[in-house]
């Protein structure tokens, strides 16, 4: 399970000191990352991911291996059992925090706009203390089939009765940009073809080919416009685009910005 998260973060061992014409490369992401020492304790750790300028605009990652994406509600009354995580994942954290607990009493904080990565795949294990008194809404990145996780409640894709709000954003056949809001059962499973990071600084701009994917804002804010159409977008919004052909689409970052970007393999 270690080797995907093994890769991604090893990228960063082929980045020289500088970037495109002379230029520094920019500074690396950073994700928290739970792991097992070799006794079988968990820990914690940041670690880094490489980002390279992006051709469009901003700084993009490289694409990492994911075949789902579905959503986790976590209410404060729960408090989970020490438990290893049971299948490879990414955590987005959309609404809400949560602390978690690993070996000898650390609790890292984990709230709105976090990358983590719980890899403590056995032993232990870590578990979840709640924060405040607003629900936990995130993103869970699959990086193996949801069916091949079995035999542990903490498996990913079971159906909690909520929903997440999404932006589906097509566009027509005479070129206009549609947005339409629509409610998402929050464990159903969108099957995607990987998964990249794209981080753009204030007031900068961003372009690219129109593409079928689910769009997820972890930070920041700004505007997304294709042709004549608009949709504003801030931290915790998630778009899916659909259609298999539009005009380009601009990014627009009111702020610092942070997008996680999942191509779909199929109709969500």
């Amino acid at each position: 399970m270690r080797a995907s998260i093994c890769t991604a973060a090893v990228l960063l061992s082929g980045v020289s000191g500088s970037g495109v014409l002379g230029q520094p490369s920019p500074a690396p992401l950073l994700f928290t990352e739970l792991y097992t020492e070799p006794f079988g304790e968990a820990a914690v750790r940041e670690t880094p991911l490489a980002m390279t300028p992006a051709a469009g605009g901003g700084e993009t990652s490289a694409t990492m291996p994911a075949v789902g994406l579905t959503f986790q509600r976590m209410s404060p009354d729960d408090f989970g059992e020490w438990h290893p995580t049971p299948q490879p994942k990414f955590s987005l954290t959309l609404t809400g925090a949560i602390d978690i607990e690993v070996t000898g009493g650390r609790r890292v904080r984990v709230g709105p706009g976090n990358i983590l990565y719980p890899g403590d795949s056995i032993g232990k294990g870590h578990r979840n203390h709640p924060v405040g008194e607003v629900t936990r809404t995130s993103a869970q990145v699959l990086q193996e089939a949801p069916e091949a996780c079995r035999d542990s409640q903490y498996c990913v894709g079971v159906a909690d009765g909520g929903t997440v709000s999404v932006t589906r954003v097509s566009v027509d056949a005479t070129g206009r940009m549609r947005a339409t809001p629509f409610d998402r059962p929050s464990a159903e499973v969108s099957r995607v073809a990987g998964m990249r990071f794209l981080r753009m600084g204030e007031e900068e701009v961003a372009r690219a080919p129109h593409a079928r994917q689910y769009a997820i804002v972890l930070r920041g804010g700004g505007e997304l416009t294709a042709g004549d159409g608009r949709v504003a977008f801030a931290s915790g919004t998630v778009l899916v685009f659909e259609g298999e052909q539009g005009p380009e689409w601009t990014w627009r970052a009111a702020d610092r910005l942070l997008l996680a970007l999942f191509p779909l393999a199929d109709p969500p």
